[in-house]
Protein backbone atom coordinates (compact mmCIF):
# COMPACT_ATOMS: atom_id res chain seq x y z
CA UNK A 1 0.00 0.00 0.00
CA UNK A 2 2.18 2.98 -1.27
CA UNK A 3 1.81 6.09 0.17
CA UNK A 4 -0.96 4.80 2.98
CA UNK A 5 -0.38 5.73 6.56
CA UNK A 6 -1.35 3.50 9.21
CA UNK A 7 -0.81 3.29 12.86
CA UNK A 8 0.38 -0.28 14.69
CA UNK A 9 -0.39 -0.97 18.10
CA UNK A 10 -0.67 -3.60 20.89
CA UNK A 11 -4.23 -5.16 21.30
CA UNK A 12 -6.05 -4.19 23.97
CA UNK A 13 -9.19 -6.74 24.80
CA UNK A 14 -10.54 -4.86 27.69
CA UNK A 15 -11.83 -2.27 25.76
CA UNK A 16 -11.72 1.36 27.19
CA UNK A 17 -11.51 2.89 31.09
CA UNK A 18 -14.91 4.53 30.27
CA UNK A 19 -16.69 1.41 29.20
CA UNK A 20 -15.34 -0.25 32.15
CA UNK A 21 -16.53 2.31 34.39
CA UNK A 22 -20.33 1.79 33.24
CA UNK A 23 -19.75 -1.53 35.38
CA UNK A 24 -19.81 -1.30 38.95
CA UNK A 25 -16.96 1.11 40.40
CA UNK A 26 -14.25 -0.16 40.98
CA UNK A 27 -12.45 -0.91 44.18
CA UNK A 28 -10.15 1.66 46.24
CA UNK A 29 -6.79 -0.54 44.90
CA UNK A 30 -7.69 -1.36 41.27
CA UNK A 31 -8.44 2.48 40.84
CA UNK A 32 -4.92 3.18 43.01
CA UNK A 33 -3.58 0.98 40.26
CA UNK A 34 -4.95 2.53 37.14
CA UNK A 35 -3.68 5.85 38.22
CA UNK A 36 -0.36 4.68 38.64
CA UNK A 37 -0.51 2.81 35.25
CA UNK A 38 -1.82 6.66 33.54
CA UNK A 39 0.61 8.97 35.69
CA UNK A 40 3.23 6.32 34.45
CA UNK A 41 2.26 7.27 30.52
CA UNK A 42 1.99 10.76 31.19
CA UNK A 43 5.29 11.20 33.00
CA UNK A 44 6.93 9.13 29.69
CA UNK A 45 4.59 11.18 27.07
CA UNK A 46 5.59 14.55 29.29
CA UNK A 47 9.11 13.54 29.04
CA UNK A 48 9.00 13.17 25.13
CA UNK A 49 7.87 17.05 25.23
CA UNK A 50 4.53 14.92 24.00
CA UNK A 51 0.82 16.75 25.57
CA UNK A 52 -2.11 14.41 24.94
CA UNK A 53 -4.54 17.03 25.50
CA UNK A 54 -7.85 14.87 25.27
CA UNK A 55 -7.24 12.62 28.26
CA UNK A 56 -10.23 11.03 29.45
CA UNK A 57 -11.24 7.27 30.28
CA UNK A 58 -12.23 6.69 26.53
CA UNK A 59 -8.80 7.05 26.06
CA UNK A 60 -7.40 4.73 28.13
CA UNK A 61 -7.17 1.05 27.17
CA UNK A 62 -7.02 -2.32 29.08
CA UNK A 63 -5.10 -5.07 28.65
CA UNK A 64 -5.65 -8.36 29.64
CA UNK A 65 -4.29 -8.41 32.80
CA UNK A 66 -6.18 -4.70 34.36
CA UNK A 67 -3.26 -2.45 32.90
CA UNK A 68 -4.61 0.67 31.13
CA UNK A 69 -2.50 1.80 28.47
CA UNK A 70 -3.00 5.66 27.14
CA UNK A 71 -4.29 5.85 23.49
CA UNK A 72 -5.28 8.05 20.96
CA UNK A 73 -2.58 10.92 20.39
CA UNK A 74 -4.59 12.30 17.62
CA UNK A 75 -4.80 15.57 19.35
CA UNK A 76 -1.60 15.58 20.97
CA UNK A 77 1.05 17.49 20.13
CA UNK A 78 4.61 18.63 20.92
CA UNK A 79 5.26 21.52 23.87
CA UNK A 80 7.84 23.04 21.12
CA UNK A 81 5.85 22.50 18.08
CA UNK A 82 4.38 24.79 16.04
CA UNK A 83 0.38 24.44 16.76
CA UNK A 84 -1.78 22.70 14.40
CA UNK A 85 -4.63 25.07 15.29
CA UNK A 86 -5.87 28.37 15.43
CA UNK A 87 -4.68 30.08 18.42
CA UNK A 88 -7.72 30.88 20.81
CA UNK A 89 -9.03 27.19 19.57
CA UNK A 90 -10.26 24.47 22.43
CA UNK A 91 -9.75 21.43 22.11
CA UNK A 92 -10.43 18.31 23.66
CA UNK A 93 -13.57 16.42 25.85
CA UNK A 94 -15.39 19.70 28.34
CA UNK A 95 -15.77 17.36 30.81
CA UNK A 96 -12.22 16.51 31.22
CA UNK A 97 -10.80 19.73 30.00
CA UNK A 98 -8.10 21.97 32.02
CA UNK A 99 -9.00 25.82 32.19
CA UNK A 100 -5.92 26.73 30.09
CA UNK A 101 -7.03 24.68 27.13
CA UNK A 102 -10.76 26.47 27.73
CA UNK A 103 -9.33 29.60 27.47
CA UNK A 104 -7.82 28.29 24.21
CA UNK A 105 -3.66 28.69 25.66
CA UNK A 106 -1.47 26.43 24.60
CA UNK A 107 -1.48 23.10 25.77
CA UNK A 108 1.39 22.04 28.68
CA UNK A 109 1.81 18.70 30.79
CA UNK A 110 -0.24 20.79 33.57
CA UNK A 111 -3.25 20.15 31.32
CA UNK A 112 -2.81 16.47 31.27
CA UNK A 113 -2.66 16.29 35.21
CA UNK A 114 -5.70 18.68 35.25
CA UNK A 115 -7.67 15.79 32.71
CA UNK A 116 -5.84 13.23 35.12
CA UNK A 117 -7.27 15.01 38.02
CA UNK A 118 -10.88 14.68 37.09
CA UNK A 119 -10.48 11.04 35.75
CA UNK A 120 -9.16 10.22 39.44
CA UNK A 121 -11.85 12.19 40.92
CA UNK A 122 -13.97 10.17 38.52
CA UNK A 123 -12.07 6.71 39.45
CA UNK A 124 -12.80 7.67 43.64
CA UNK A 125 -15.74 8.79 43.80
CA UNK A 126 -17.80 7.42 40.68
CA UNK A 127 -18.95 10.62 39.11
CA UNK A 128 -17.53 13.71 37.61
CA UNK A 129 -16.14 16.44 40.12
CA UNK A 130 -18.45 18.76 37.72
CA UNK A 131 -21.17 16.83 36.47
CA UNK A 132 -22.82 19.86 34.67
CA UNK A 133 -25.08 19.00 32.06
CA UNK A 134 -25.43 22.46 30.47
CA UNK A 135 -22.38 23.57 28.86
CA UNK A 136 -21.47 26.73 29.64
CA UNK A 137 -22.56 25.89 33.77
CA UNK A 138 -19.64 22.82 33.00
CA UNK A 139 -17.16 25.06 31.29
CA UNK A 140 -17.68 27.98 33.83
CA UNK A 141 -17.23 25.33 36.68
CA UNK A 142 -14.18 24.03 35.48
CA UNK A 143 -12.61 27.74 34.64
CA UNK A 144 -13.63 28.97 38.21
CA UNK A 145 -15.19 26.65 40.81
CA UNK A 146 -13.41 25.40 43.62
CA UNK A 147 -13.62 20.98 42.89
CA UNK A 148 -15.71 18.98 45.61
CA UNK A 149 -13.97 17.02 48.46
CA UNK A 150 -13.62 13.66 48.23
CA UNK A 151 -16.57 11.70 49.83
CA UNK A 152 -14.45 8.87 49.65
CA UNK A 153 -12.72 6.72 52.58
CA UNK A 154 -9.55 7.61 50.36
CA UNK A 155 -6.41 8.86 52.54
CA UNK A 156 -6.47 12.64 53.16
CA UNK A 157 -3.19 12.78 50.97
CA UNK A 158 -4.78 11.32 47.89
CA UNK A 159 -7.78 13.62 48.47
CA UNK A 160 -4.73 16.58 48.56
CA UNK A 161 -3.61 15.49 45.48
CA UNK A 162 -6.87 15.26 43.93
CA UNK A 163 -7.44 18.69 44.62
CA UNK A 164 -3.79 19.85 43.56
CA UNK A 165 -4.35 18.34 40.57
CA UNK A 166 -7.78 20.37 39.67
CA UNK A 167 -6.21 23.81 41.05
CA UNK A 168 -7.02 26.61 38.79
CA UNK A 169 -3.59 27.57 37.47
Amino acid sequence: FRGTFFVAMDYYPGGTLGERLKQPRPDYAQALSWACDVAEGLVEAHKLGVVHRDLKPDTLLLDGQARLAIADFGLARAEDSKTITVTGTALGTPSYMAPDALKGEPPTPASDMYSFGVMLFELLEGQLPFPDREMMKLLTAHMTRKPPALQCSAPEALGQLVAALLAKT
